[in-house]
C-alpha cells in the first residue's frame, strides 16, 4: 500500500499562495494592457494567458472568463480611485465645503479625478459600453454607483452640519444629482486628450464647480 501523499506544510502552502497570486495579478496586468490595446471584443482568453506565460487552464483557474476579469478590474480601479479621494474628514465635496474657496477646491478635486479614471481609461469606458447590454455588468456599475451616491450624501450632510448648504437641500436627491452631473462631465473628460481638450476640460470642470456652488451654497 502507497503512503499517503504529503502534504505541504504552512510555508508550503503560502509559497503556493504567494505564486497563484502572482498569476492572477499578471493575467490583470496582461488583460487590462489588452483592453487597452485591442478592445474588449478583440481581447481573446488566449491571448491573456500567452502573454501572461500561463495556460489557459491556468487562467480559468482563477478567471471564469473574460467578463470575470473586466468585473476584477472595475472593481480594484473603482476602489482605488475612491481610496486617493476620500479622507478622514469625508470626500472631495466635503473638502471643497470647508475650504475658503469651494468653486477652486472643487476643480483641484476634479483633476485628480480625471488623472486617476486616466490611468486605465479603457476598462471605465468599456463596462459603461458593456453594461448597456450585459445585466450583471450593468448591476455592477450600479453598485459602484451607489457607493459614491453614498459618499456623496455623507458629503452633503456634512455641509449642511457646517451651514454652507442651503436649507431645505435634501441629501438623496442632492447626491442623486451631484454625482450624475459629476459623471456626465468625467465620461466626457476621459475622451479627451491633448493642449486644446485640456483646456476644454478646463472649461467643462469650471463650469461644474459653478454650478455646484449655485446649487448648494448659502451664499451663492
Amino acid at each position: 500500500m502507497a503512503p499517503p501523499a504529503k502534504q505541504p506544510g504552512p510555508s508550503g502552502a503560502r509559497r503556493t499562495q504567494s505564486r497563484g497570486q502572482a498569476t492572477r495579478e499578471k493575467l490583470l496586468r496582461v488583460a487590462r494592457e489588452l483592453f487597452g490595446r485591442d478592445g474588449y471584443e478583440g481581447t481573446s482568453i488566449g491571448e491573456v494567458a500567452r502573454l501572461a506565460g500561463v495556460g489557459v487552464g491556468t487562467l480559468y483557474h482563477h478567471f471564469a472568463d473574460k467578463r470575470e476579469l473586466l468585473l476584477e478590474l472595475l472593481d480594484r480601479e473603482s476602489g482605488e480611485t475612491s481610496a486617493d479621494l476620500m479622507g478622514e474628514r469625508g470626500g472631495p465635496l466635503a473638502k471643497a465645503l470647508r475650504a475658503p474657496d469651494f468653486r477652486a477646491s472643487l476643480i483641484e478635486s476634479l483633476r485628480l479625478i480625471r488623472k486617476l479614471r486616466f490611468k486605465y481609461p479603457a476598462v471605465y469606458m468599456i463596462a459603461v459600453d458593456l453594461a448597456r447590454r450585459d445585466p450583471e455588468v450593468a448591476e455592477r456599475c450600479r453598485a459602484h454607483e451607489e457607493r459614491y451616491a453614498e459618499l456623496t450624501r455623507v458629503d452633503v450632510r456634512i455641509g449642511l452640519e457646517l451651514g454652507r448648504i442651503r436649507k431645505g437641500i435634501d441629501p438623496e436627491t442632492a447626491a442623486v444629482t451631484i454625482c450624475r452631473s459629476f459623471e456626465a462631465v468625467l465620461r466626457d473628460l476621459i475622451t479627451t486628450e491633448g493642449e486644446e481638450e485640456d483646456a476644454r476640460a478646463e472649461i467643462l470642470m469650471a463650469e461644474l464647480a459653478d454650478m455646484m456652488a449655485r446649487y448648494l451654497l448659502v451664499d451663492d
